[in-house]
């Protein structure tokens, strides 16, 4: 077997304009991996070793090995940087890196130290051939070890162990009298044979290079304030993507690799967005993902794993608004498009005329708060099922939609229909949700009043801007200006709400959110509001630069809070460092 030595050359001098990932708050994958390794162990936990997760077949992060570095048998302190490329474990006598070659193989090569691997789990480990074994992890998590220079160790020893399961046990790849080491990690499902064929590992990088960088040269223009955090906004979107595979018909990109390991129903729409400048077919393919698995009575999973679908709740019905918006800005929705979701789009809208109107009064109704998008809003307090004015306003949007496309499709009377059908949910969202100061929601049954006077949901219907009445229009405006708005942007619940919570997994009873950051930032743009808007997104590019691409943020600190490194956050950061930071 060809033994692949080590060329001791600066990592950062060959990538030097690569983005720097923080492993105690980030991720190392690439584009397509089930796999992905970091440091992370909780917002406010002390960073732990490195670990490579699994993100497969689980609601939850898997977590497969720990890696640290040795000495003599020892272990040793050691420092950890990553960008794109390679992740590097530096220590005072040498160093360890680590690669993808592509989604299912990762490198891992030595210089003048070893790197013990640790499986948290039990697991099996038998030897196949020469230098290569098989581990299979307690979740089935398997892998073909294969040794490409040095010496590979386990403790305890190989075949010690009945059936070769253990319990505890650690890996360790050891230098040669050279000082150099490397191992190849295939990553399978059920084949039992080496697939792969191992390419030198500078090589490797050099391709990984290669692909970021075209990736990053695909996303729109920012002025040079923006561009470093927007280089990490890419690698952020670009390592979360995964092939298809099981559950996913296509490409998709998640939520995140860290945690959120799924793609939710209306998260979906802003990476779809964020890729509509120049990606326009893997943009569509975000927004396809998902209504791929739309069921026989039109509707949308409430969020979609690689290996099951959620149906107990659902999400705001967005898409309609999502479209228009890639229609209009990045004009990235070609005829052939539009023709292949008009259908899944009409269907979602008349799930909920359908299913989503026990008193048959017209409106549409949340049943629970989850299905607003907004779990835990302070309008749902008071009691479900609601009539809601932001779903209501979503779908006004939608049907408006559905008529623009049903009239470039050539159907004029499924336009007509369309239309009228949306003039007559606008009549009844202002005969019954607006009580002639603000949006209200009503109970569904007892018909009490859930007025949410501090919840963002009130203010959603600013998203019809022209189709409200100039004086509704100019109240929530005015209001929101004096309800909502934070020292670092939009809140989900206004600071001044005696109910207002701003850290930790309050969620949306305080925190700013990305996606309604976005989607009011956009109304207010349409209302005429254009510095405001542009206030309120430069806050929020600036709170990102500060923090990173969290899930949700602190709105008077700006301190991120929850999963680290959420695509719908570095996809908003895009969009919004490009429309309004150019």
């Amino acid at each position: 077997m060809t033994i692949l030595f080590f060329i001791l050359v600066s990592t950062f001098e060959i990538f030097a304009q690569l983005p720097v990932i923080d492993l105690n708050n980030g991720i190392f994958s690439c584009r397509g991996s089930y796999l992905s390794f970091t440091c992370y162990r909780g917002r406010d936990n002390k960073p732990g070793d490195l670990t490579l997760m699994s993100i497969t077949r689980r609601p939850q992060r898997i977590d497969l090995f720990s890696f640290v570095a040795l000495k003599d048998g020892r272990e040793v302190p050691s420092t950890i940087t990553a960008t794109p490329s390679v992740l590097t474990i530096q220590t005072a006598y040498g160093e360890a890196r680590i690669c993808f070659q592509d989604s299912d193989v990762f490198r891992i090569q030595i210089r003048n130290i070893g790197l013990r691997m640790k499986p948290p789990q039990e697991c099996r480990l038998m030897q196949v051939d020469k230098d290569v074994w098989r581990y299979q992890a307690e979740w089935t998590e398997r892998f073909l070890i294969t040794r490409l220079a040095g010496n590979f160790i386990s403790t305890p020893a190989l075949a010690d162990k009945p059936q070769n399961l253990y319990s505890s046990v650690t890996f360790d790849i050891i230098p040669d009298k050279n000082g150099n080491g490397e191992l190849a990690l295939e990553y399978y499902l059920s084949q039992s044979v080496i697939k792969t064929a191992f390419k030198p590992f500078e090589d490797c990088m050099k391709d990984k290079t290669r692909q970021f960088n075209k990736w990053l040269a695909t996303m729109p223009i920012v002025a040079d304030t923006y561009k470093p955090a927007m280089a990490r906004a890419a690698y952020t979107n670009w390592s979360s993507l995964v092939y298809p595979r099981e559950n996913f018909s296509r490409e998709g990109m998640l939520m995140s690799k860290m945690w959120m390991n799924a793609i939710w129903s209306w998260d979906h729409c802003f990476n779809a967005m964020a890729l509509g400048y120049s990606n326009p077919q893997l943009a569509f393919d975000q927004l396809m993902v998902v209504f791929d698995k739309q069921n026989k009575i039109g509707a949308l999973p409430d969020d979609t794993y690689e290996y099951k679908s959620g149906w107990g709740y659902l999400k705001p019905p967005i898409h309609g608004w999502t479209l228009r918006s890639m229609m209009e800005k990045s004009k990235s929705i070609s005829p052939a498009m539009m023709a292949e979701i008009y259908k899944p789009l009409e269907n979602w809208t008349n799930f909920y005329f359908n299913y989503r109107d026990d008193n048959r009064n017209g409106l549409a109704e949340l049943h629970h708060g989850n299905d607003s998008g907004a779990d835990n809003a302070t309008i749902f307090d008071d009691g479900m099922p609601v009539d809601d004015p932001a779903l209501n306003s979503y779908l006004i949007i939608q049907m408006d939609v559905l008529a623009g496309l049903a009239k470039k499709l050539g159907k004029s009377e499924e336009s007509d229909k369309w239309t009228l059908k949306a003039d007559k949910l606008m009549k009844l969202l202002i005969d019954s949700l607006w009580d002639g100061n603000k949006f209200i929601a009503k109970q569904v049954y007892s018909r009490h009043i859930n007025d949410g006077t501090y919840c963002h949901l009130r203010f959603m219907p600013l998203m019809l801007v022209n189709r409200l009445p100039v004086q509704i229009r100019q109240k929530l405006i005015d209001d929101l200006k004096e309800t909502l708005i934070a020292p670092n942007g939009i809140a989900t619940e206004g600071p001044k709400s005696p109910k207002f919570v701003n850290t930790g997994y309050s969620y949306w009873r305080g925190p700013i959110w990305a996606p309604t950051t976005y989607m009011l930032i956009d109304a207010l743009d349409r209302c005429g509001e254009k510095a405001l808007a542009k206030e309120l997104a430069l806050k929020f590019c600036d709170m990102c630069i500060k923090e990173g691409f969290a899930e949700n943020f602190d709105p008077i600190s700006g301190k991120g809070l929850c999963d680290p490194c959420y695509t719908w956050t570095s996809s908003v950061f895009i969009l919004l460092a490009h429309e309004y930071g150019k």
